[in-house]
């Protein structure tokens, strides 16, 4: 959580206030993300992934 404080200081201190800041979290750790006022945007979109594997 403290390195969460210290990462939005950062960004609210150097972003232009137009600036959209985007994650993916994986359960639980989006109640973490949602205390520092990220939102889940599903439906509206979706986080993706694509794991590529050098077999």
């Amino acid at each position: 959580k403290k390195v969460m404080a210290e990462l939005m200081a950062l960004a609210k201190e150097n972003l232009p206030e137009s600036a959209f800041l985007s994650l993916l979290a994986d359960v639980p750790a989006n109640k973490l993300y949602a205390q520092f006022g990220f939102e889940e945007t599903a439906p509206e979109s979706l986080g993706m992934f694509c794991r590529i594997r050098s077999d």
